[in-house]
């Protein structure tokens, strides 16, 4: 190939028959996020990636689990190229082999541990997972931007998971967390996600099932929660349309800031009075416009425009336990309909066996054939019935202990999320205010130097 390198790759290109190089990266070897690509020596490397990195000796362990992904490869076989990432789980749990286990995952790994969640905790919120395919779609796939956007976006979606006391005992967790490249692949291939292909249209269905059917018969307390997901989900929503159209106004600013300064430089040389007086003004314009770019533009999408997307996801997964579980009232709320109603029919039939049968006159009286056919068709519904009625009323009671349950869970998932929901958004803010207040003393110095000169 040519001697021409393309810096906005993040992984080194593998190829699976010469096993040689074929661009280079910008990145150094590191432990942050952002020097955390290396190359991928092989496909095979999946399995021995540890022996071949350094130890991450920053990993804390908080509690008594702690996760991290970080080193992104990038791998080419015959039929695709995708990339991997390295998983580090350190532990004092006695559920695990080791208390370090190190494994390579790809996203769609990241995607059947995240349905196999949902399939076997409908009624817990599953932290959301980076979109496959909005999320920074104007990048390539294989840009440092994407992949290191989802990789932390995955990194924050399996330490939500790690530090959640009933997910992080999932034995499909533990099997994603500890099990290398062979055992794992048998353990998908034998335990396929059935919402692969489902889950948006299941969640679509959830939300008009639970809203037609179970509409008689809401749950106040879960109402109000509902209500007040809902109402965030729109201020977040125009919070982030707001800033994306800030974004577009700050870099128009930019170039006219830049502009700005040249034409003062221009003025300058027409000017030799003042000319140092308007240079500096230059100067401070362009720096300030520089600054601009740096605290306040390059940073929006990782501090800003994603973590709140990826909060909008966050609400979209705690609507979807809601849909769930009202998907459960709404079978409960239908099995007790049908009971009271079989049973006043009963009632109904059982009484109108005890009434006398002489009121009737001679002439409206049955023959004695009808009446045999009536007493026998009676009789025959009061048989159904009190073999129905026990069956309902068995459905009934083991839906109720499945929708306090659900419930349950519930009660417990959203006191978790509201303060987790709490927290992240205070640093999200915090951040932003961080920017701003860096952004204004910085420019602040920069005109104060002005003033100072002219003075």
């Amino acid at each position: 190939m040519g001697d021409k390198k393309d810096n906005s790759i993040a992984v080194l290109e593998v190829s699976s028959h010469s096993q040689s190089v074929t661009s280079l990266s910008d990145f150094t070897r590191s432990l942050s996020f952002e020097g955390s690509v290396i190359a991928s020596p092989s496909i095979e490397s999946f399995s021995t990636i540890a022996d071949q990195e350094a130890s991450i000796a920053d990993l804390e362990v908080i509690k008594d689990i702690h996760t991290r992904v970080d080193n992104p490869q990038k791998h080419v076989d015959p039929l695709e190229s995708y990339i991997s990432f390295r998983v580090t789980t350190k532990t004092t749990r006695s559920e695990f082999p080791d208390t370090e286990c190190i494994v390579r995952r790809r996203y769609t790994d990241f995607v059947w541990l995240h349905n196999k969640l949902v399939e076997t905790l409908p009624s817990r919120i599953i932290p959301p997972l980076p979109e496959k395919h909005s999320l920074l779609e104007h990048l390539n796939r294989y840009s440092k931007e994407f992949i290191l956007c989802r990789m932390k976006l995955l990194d924050q979606f399996l330490k939500r998971v790690a530090s959640h006391p009933v997910l992080s005992i999932n034995s499909h967790v533990i099997i994603f967390l500890t099990a290398k490249l062979a055992e794992f692949s048998l353990h998908k291939k034998h335990s396929p996600s059935l919402l692969n292909k489902m889950s948006e249209s299941f969640y679509n269905l959830t939300n008009i099932y639970s809203t037609t059917v179970s509409s008689r018969h809401h749950n106040s307390e879960f109402q109000q929660f509902s209500d007040y997901i809902s109402n965030l989900y729109e201020k977040i929503s125009m919070f982030e349309k707001i800033g994306t159209r800030l974004l577009k106004e700050r870099k128009d600013y930019v170039t006219e800031a830049h502009q700005f300064s040249a034409a003062l430089n221009t003025w300058a040389g027409y000017e030799p009075q003042i000319c140092s007086t308007i240079r500096q003004v230059s100067k401070a314009v362009d720096t300030t416009a520089s600054l601009h770019k740096t605290l306040l533009i390059d940073p929006f999408y990782e501090h800003n425009s994603h973590p709140m997307r990826d909060y909008l996801l966050y609400i979209d997964a705690v609507k979807q336990v809601l849909a769930r579980r009202d998907l459960i009232q709404a079978e409960y709320d239908s099995l007790g309909d049908d009971l009271q109603k079989k049973t006043a029919e009963k009632d109904q039939l059982t009484n109108r066996d005890r009434e006398p049968s002489n009121s009737a006159t001679p002439a409206a009286a049955p023959t004695t054939s009808s009446y045999s056919l009536w007493k026998s068709t009676d009789e025959d519904r009061l048989e159904k019935l009190s073999i129905a009625i026990p069956k309902l009323t068995s459905q009934l009671e083991m839906c109720d202990d499945k929708l306090q349950t659900a419930n349950n869970h519930l009660r417990t998932d959203m006191e978790r999320w509201r303060l987790e929901k709490k927290n992240d958004l205070k640093k999200i803010l915090l951040k932003i205010a961080d920017q701003q207040i860096a952004y204004y003393q910085e420019s602040l110095e920069s005109w104060e130097g002005v003033l100072a000169n002219m003075n």
